[in-house]
């Protein structure tokens, strides 16, 4: 019999090790943003699934006129987990649960909900007006980190520095007052890492870890590494808190991806998300010797047992084309495809950096990959300098 999987917003990698996995795929897209993965999926239903009783009745509708049974309603998308989640509860099948993917989506109950276990968590307050923010400021010491609850692509973060800063950030972030309440939290000094993992039937099983590099003021991904480099017991204070996280939420049915700062004081969870992470991070997995993430799932759903951790050899990194300013377009990145190391290079602009506010701001990227660190982050350095026209500073 078949076992169907109705997937939300999903793209082609997903919809692939579906079907690899012997999952005959029912793909739910939005007409607004349609994706060349129709093409591969076993039936397909274009919709908005953002009008959730029209997705269900919908579905519901395709499920009656299945061979065979529906296996799992899942999706891999910011905006899809949630819609997906609820649909999965309301047929009754394996899915993401409501609550892990509502507080995943929601960085303001996330926080609330991980204060509670009183571990790696950052001082925090939540706002609701401007007075709100001025007083969570003075309460926590700047520098704090101001964050929109549904944020996504660093478009709802902003830095204050100083007290009178509060006024201007707020009104870039959160204009509206129906984008409130925003999250104020003291911001930590450490480094930045992200643990890529999949929660199966209750189950949580690592990928990698990536190191990652970040701009000072807006928090724009420059660059992720992987493997980070680190020690066999900051590895274990990692995975200890994005098991705890995960957990803590109720995530479930997910591949995840989760941040985290590694202070002073120990991990801090900055937050964590019940879908893969973007920004190439599950390419960087394979070129570095690591599982194909969405065939690990699936595998998973499909009731094999999860492959154990994979000790990665090689290092792979993606570095963005960021500096404000404009690059080398078309043919000239043909050259730096060839470069010693290089696996791919991409502008995808004419006009380049204008400024850099969130990470749809940036122009281009370079992925690299070897065996040595160092070699691999100079080969991409290299590739990003090559791709510069002009930057303005």
């Amino acid at each position: 019999m078949n076992r169907w999987v109705c997937l939300i917003d999903s793209g082609g990698k997903a919809v692939r090790a579906a079907r690899n996995n012997g999952f005959p795929v029912l793909l739910v897209q939005s007409p607004t943003n349609l994706k060349s993965s129709i093409s591969l999926a076993d039936a397909v239903v274009v919709l908005d699934y953002l009008d959730e009783e029209l997705l269900a009745t919908t579905v519901e509708r395709m499920r009656a006129g299945m061979t065979g049974d529906l296996a799992a309603v899942l999706s891999f998308t910011e905006l899809g987990t949630v819609p997906a989640a609820r649909l999965a509860t309301r047929l009754d099948v394996p899915g993401q649960t409501v609550s892990g993917a509502v507080k995943s989506r929601d960085k303001l109950a996330m926080r609330l909900e991980l204060a509670r276990t009183g571990r790696y968590t950052a001082p925090f307050a939540a706002c609701w007006c401007p007075w709100d923010v001025e007083r969570a400021v003075r309460d926590l010491g700047t520098p704090v980190v101001l964050k929109r609850s549904d944020g996504m692509g660093k478009n709802g973060v902003r830095l204050v520095r100083r007290e009178p800063d509060v006024t201007a950030a707020l009104a870039a972030l959160a204009p509206r007052a129906d984008q409130l309440p925003v999250l104020a939290e003291k911001c930590i000094v450490g480094r930045e890492f992200s643990v890529e993992s999949m929660v199966v039937n209750g189950e949580v099983t690592p990928f990698a870890i990536a190191a990652k590099e970040t701009d000072a003021e807006t928090f724009v991904e420059l660059c992720h590494m992987v493997p980070a480099d680190l020690t066999e017991q900051e590895e274990r204070h990692l995975l200890d808190a994005n098991e705890h996280c995960l957990r803590t939420l109720g995530v479930d049915n997910a591949i995840c991806h989760t941040e985290i700062m590694l202070a002073e004081g120990g991990p801090c969870i900055v937050e964590t998300h019940s879908r893969p992470g973007g920004d190439f991070i599950s390419d960087l997995i394979v070129h570095a010797g690591g599982l194909e993430i969405y065939d690990a799932f699936f595998g998973a759903l499909a009731g094999r047992a999860p492959a154990d951790a994979v000790r990665l050899e090689r290092v792979a990194t993606v570095r963005f084309l960021s500096a404000v300013g404009s690059y080398r377009q078309g043919l000239e990145v043909d050259p730096v495809r060839e470069l010693p190391g290089i696996v791919d290079a991409q502008v995808y602009a004419d006009r380049g950096v204008r400024a850099l506010r969130s990470n749809a701001d940036r122009a281009g990227h370079v992925i690299a990959s070897g065996v040595s660190r160092q070699q691999i982050d100079s080969a991409a350095r290299q590739a990003v300098q090559l791709l510069t026209r002009e930057v303005h500073r």
